[in-house]
Parts: structure tokens; C-alpha cells; sequence
């Protein structure tokens, strides 16, 4: 009697145990299709950049994949095991450093969270059901801001800050600075390519 409640008890603790790392393993990108059940992510492992997304609604011959930026829809659905996927899919790079964070509602993208190799953010977007919604920051390898802009329903609103480069001119970065109202841009810095245009 009291082996088999020595085996209940350890039975049960293995269980907790296999359950709590499973609920903590990461759900790879290349789990993750499209309806027709080509990947929704494109990964190269010769490169240490994050994965490449799906564009469009391709159910053919020909699947196009291409990094996203801000302001981009995403309107391609999103499925693991042939179901509208709800959670959050990491890519990694072939030593397990963290490249990409995604997290889907319904098939569709609400966050993308990408990093530089060296650890660092590099760019954080939000959406509601894969249109831009909320902040969309860009950051440096060495962790500070590049750019920011607000959307409010894949529309440009509110205040923005950008880094502009302009090395193809040889002129230093200029950081940028102003507001969206009502679908228009107000500049509230130097323009940075006034410089450029009074040549």
C-alpha cells in the first residue's frame, strides 16, 4: 500500500512537472502555415536577421515573403494545426538566441516584437487584427529609439519622431520630429532634407 501511494504521488509529480515545461516550451515559427498550408514565416539559416512574412493571399504556385515594416497590414490568416492560431511564435537563430516574437488572436498578428543579434529590440509594432494600430517603434543595435510613430487604425495619428539618414548626401543623421492631424503632416523640426533641396 504505501509503495503504490509512493508511485501515485511520484506518478502525479511527474505529470506537474512534464505539464509545466511543456506550457513553457516555445512555439517555433515554423509551426506556424497559412491556409493552404505553406509557412507563414520564411526563415534562412544562413542569416541571423528575423523571419520573413507572408504577403497576400497566395493559394498558388507562388508565395512571396518579405521583412515588415512599419505600417504595413498583414491580413494573411495564421494557422497551427489547421486552425486560426491564437498565442505567441518565437524564431530563433541556429544557437537559440531570441530573433522574433509574434503574437496572434484568430489567425491574425496583434504584435511584432524583432531583435538585433547582440540582444537589443529592434523593432516593436502593434496591431489590431493585422492592421497597425497603437505604437510602432524602431530602435538601434545599441538600444535607443530610431524612430516612433502612433497608428490608430492603420492610420498615421499623433506625434512621430524619426532618424533620418542621409549619408547618401554626406550629411549626418537628422532626427525628425512632428505630428499627423487629420491625415496631414505637421514637421515641427528643420525639415532634414532642406539642406539637400536648396542645392
Amino acid at each position: 500500500m504505501l509503495v503504490l501511494n509512493i508511485m501515485k504521488r511520484l506518478t502525479f509529480t511527474l505529470l506537474a512537472i512534464s505539464s509545466l515545461l511543456q506550457s513553457q516550451a516555445q512555439l517555433l515559427v515554423d509551426r506556424i502555415t497559412i491556409a493552404c498550408g505553406n509557412n507563414y514565416f520564411s526563415e534562412d539559416e544562413a542569416y541571423n536577421n528575423p523571419a520573413l512574412i507572408v504577403r497576400g493571399v497566395f493559394c498558388q504556385d507562388s508565395y512571396i515573403w518579405t521583412p515588415i515594416s512599419e505600417g504595413d497590414v498583414l491580413t494573411e490568416m495564421a494557422y497551427l494545426d489547421q486552425e486560426p492560431f491564437s498565442g505567441i511564435c518565437v524564431d530563433l537563430d541556429s544557437n537559440g538566441q531570441l530573433l522574433g516574437k509574434y503574437t496572434f488572436k484568430d489567425g491574425l498578428i496583434q504584435q511584432l516584437e524583432e531583435y538585433h543579434v547582440n540582444g537589443q529590440p529592434f523593432k516593436v509594432l502593434h496591431y489590431i487584427d493585422g492592421a497597425p494600430h497603437g505604437s510602432a517603434s524602431r530602435f538601434t543595435q545599441d538600444g535607443v529609439l530610431d524612430s516612433h510613430i502612433n497608428f490608430e487604425n492603420g492610420t498615421c495619428s499623433g506625434y512621430y519622431y524619426l532618424t533620418r539618414d542621409r549619408t547618401d548626401w554626406g550629411l549626418p543623421p537628422c532626427i525628425e520630429f512632428g505630428k499627423y492631424i487629420d491625415g496631414k503632416v505637421i514637421v515641427m523640426t528643420k525639415p532634414c532634407f532642406s539642406d539637400i533641396d536648396d542645392e
